[in-house]
């Protein structure tokens, strides 16, 4: 007897990738108009509990780990998040599951709709797209958050860094979207501890060391009252 039973199969579409390009003030070198690299020091495993969690070898062109985050509404939380790698260029970039090498960033496993963009650093202030954008599988989302403070959606979190250039305002170091004196007293314990280590959110500025220069970057934006704005 032959068998005529069907087999049905779903074929998913490719995910979307997202192109997205965000400066941070601390590390930002204005005269060269990038920010420093500060692949050295980073370690292997992201900070954030969002998956890919492991990289194993870092280009020198990488800054830090950074987490992004979609939401449906500036109101609502991040509802899907993603470990990321932030180049001294802006961009964000990906690590393949495989061979743990830097790829354009992909939206795993993210439905199709309208998003809110969120990036979050350990030490800045999280920055929000100023407009959803739609997110279809196969397609690539473009963002920049350089180009003016209107693409952000609170312009208190970024800063104007040079003639042309904004980015995420540097000292928010409890992540409580406030920048004030709970960040300076984590900032001073920080500066208590030796050596210096990738979780002492004191190096502001990511130069690998912990001195006055952060304590600047931290004091302006605490004067400000900088403030991503945001839950």
């Amino acid at each position: 007897l032959r068998d005529t039973r069907r087999l049905s199969l779903t074929v998913l579409p490719p995910p979307a990738r997202l192109q997205v390009r965000v400066f941070l003030e601390g590390p930002y070198d204005a005269a060269k108009g990038v920010m420093q690299s500060g692949y050295e020091s980073l370690p292997s495993n992201s900070p954030y509990a969002a998956s890919p969690l492991h990289c194993v070898a870092f280009p020198d062109s990488v800054v830090d780990w950074v987490l992004v985050g979609l939401r449906s509404s500036l109101e609502d939380t991040s509802r899907y998040h993603q470990s990321c790698l932030l180049t001294g260029g802006g961009g964000l970039r990906g690590v393949d599951r495989d061979d743990h090498a830097m790829v354009d960033l992909e939206l795993a496993k993210v439905p199709d709709g309208e998003y809110y963009i969120e990036i979050r650093h350990r030490n800045h202030l999280a920055v929000t797209s100023s407009r959803a954008v739609t997110v279809t599988g196969g397609t690539t989302i473009e963002y920049d958050f350089t180009t003016a403070a209107s693409q952000s959606a609170t312009s208190e979190a970024v800063q104007l860094l040079d003639e042309n250039r904004w980015g995420a305002r540097a000292g928010d170091l409890d992540q409580d979207g406030h920048v004030t004196t709970s960040d300076y007293v984590i900032w001073l314990n920080s500066t208590l501890k030796s050596p210096y280590t990738y979780d002492s959110a004191g190096d502001i500025n990511l130069d690998g060391s912990i001195d006055t220069e952060d304590y600047v970057l931290l004091l302006m934006n605490a004067r400000r009252g900088a403030n991503s704005g945001l839950d």
